[in-house]
């Protein structure tokens, strides 16, 4: 009889990690669609219209990663026009509802820029996809000897807002190799940790910026 109640119990167990597995692949499968249908290119085109509102908070620095704040403070002043910075929220509405939310923000010394930018989009159940982007480049394109750098992290979220799974993808090199290098890299699954420290920054900003939509 005990043997027959471990099967069991053996059996749900397994029943319902095949079960949660089954439901997180259907979740990322969604959310990869739905990435693709509402995302923005390069070029500023998308398969939807929106209504755009940008708010500019160039004297509130934006970075989720690195504290560029105090570097600033050091090296930029009103005397100085070799230092430059902004950063901007920009929120795109689909007959009045929020789709997608853009952050960007960058601190260009004369000599290398350092971004940061996030998306986050969203449905009618809040946030399921949120990508973060933290690159050092040359100010000038032909400086092919540069070393750049980049960190990419994708955060896929359930119904429920909680993360299902966070990809991280490290990469760098000299500039003149940018293109060949970014294709060779490979995302890498790390865990989620509670309140993380960059989705808690983004979240915080947007809390703290609200649009008037």
């Amino acid at each position: 009889m005990r043997k027959i109640l471990l099967t069991i119990v053996a059996i749900l167990i397994c029943t319902n990690i095949f079960s949660q597995q089954n439901t997180t692949k259907s979740r990322i499968a969604y959310i990869r669609k739905a990435y693709s249908e509402y995302k923005i290119d390069d070029n500023g085109n998308s398969k939807h219209t929106y209504e755009k509102q940008e708010t500019d908070l160039s004297y509130e620095y934006y970075n989720p990663i690195l504290n560029l704040d105090e570097y600033y403070k050091t090296y930029n002043s009103d005397e100085d026009d070799n230092y430059g910075y902004q950063k901007t929220i920009t929120r795109y509405y689909e007959n009045n509802v929020l789709r997608l939310a853009k952050m960007y923000g960058y601190l260009d010394n004369s000599y290398s820029i350092d971004a940061q930018s996030a998306e986050c989009y969203y449905d009618a159940d809040g946030l399921y996809f949120l990508y973060v982007v933290d690159s050092k480049t040359p100010v000038y394109q032909d400086n092919v000897d540069f070393e750049f750098s980049t960190t990419e992290y994708r955060y896929y979220f359930d119904q429920d807002g909680k993360c299902i799974r966070l990809l991280k993808k490290d990469y760098g090199g000299p500039y003149g190799d940018i293109e060949a290098i970014s294709k060779a890299a490979n995302n890498v699954e790390i865990p989620y940790v509670e309140n993380d420290p960059i989705l808690t920054e983004i979240k915080t900003l947007l809390e703290k910026h609200p649009t008037a939509q």
